[in-house]
């Protein structure tokens, strides 16, 4: 009989999400190294943009003894303190005239901007200037929760913290907050039982625009192909998928 095992197909499966996972902790490590930098110290009590980092790891199951390690790798190396790091966004319209914004880290901004408008080229769209989308987009403090048998609670949490918006997803409710309000937010979330699935600051499209189903499969093979690219962090759009 032809076919395929199960242990090759579960090993197939490990090997997807051992690179997946990788992938995710190579951003974290970035980020911890970046907000480090700009926050001027490693010490997450003092710089609660390293400090939103750090849950964020945890979240991804990301020890944190792993964290502290590539934290304390950096204090001792004088010469990363020398890099130039920066965050720094770019615009642009994708398939079917998609607003997207493009979220990056990089030690080298000449580098980045080219391999990204050369991506954006290759396909025929457009990478413009800054501003060129950024007012469709409000940013936003997002926390996710698994919502199966804790949606009361979930609603009472959100009523609590004064959220502006639940969004529904599958399995997963995203619940939206000002982004202003995210140290209390992360200091009330330690004391409720329910685990987030992760937080995270997020760009809100202001009005969703909707798409056909082939616009829907140019869009996510682009985004793809953006995502190929290490120094891009997040990647935001006001498709309605």
């Amino acid at each position: 009989m032809a076919g395929h095992s199960k242990w090759s197909n579960m090993r197939y499966r490990k090997a997807s999400q051992d690179i997946k996972k990788d992938k995710i902790f190579t951003k974290i490590a970035r980020e911890l190294n970046t907000a480090s930098k700009l926050g001027g110290t490693i010490d997450p009590q003092y710089n609660p943009k390293l400090r939103l980092v750090i849950e964020k790891g945890l979240s991804y199951n990301m020890n944190r003894s792993t964290m502290e390690k590539i934290l304390f790798r950096k204090l001792n190396k004088k010469k990363i303190s020398q890099v130039n790091i920066t965050n720094i966004s770019y615009e642009g319209y994708g398939p079917g005239n998609i607003a997207l914004m493009i979220n990056c880290t990089t030690n080298n901004k000449n580098r980045t901007v080219s391999v990204i408008r050369n991506t954006f080229n290759k396909i025929g769209y457009r990478l413009g200037n800054s501003g060129t989308v950024s007012y469709m987009f409000k940013k936003k403090f997002k926390i996710s929760f698994f919502h199966k048998n804790n949606l009361d609670n979930i609603m009472d949490i959100a009523e609590k913290l004064q959220a502006e918006d639940i969004i529904f997803n599958n399995e997963i409710i995203d619940v939206i907050f000002n982004e202003e309000k995210y140290k209390i937010i992360l200091l009330e979330i330690k004391k409720i039982l329910i685990k987030p699935v992760k937080f995270k600051f997020t760009m809100i499209p202001v009005i969703k625009k909707n798409i056909d189903i082939l616009t829907k499969n140019k869009l996510l093979n682009f985004l793809n192909l953006l995502k190929l690219n290490n120094d891009i962090q997040e990647i935001y759009h006001n498709a309605n998928i």
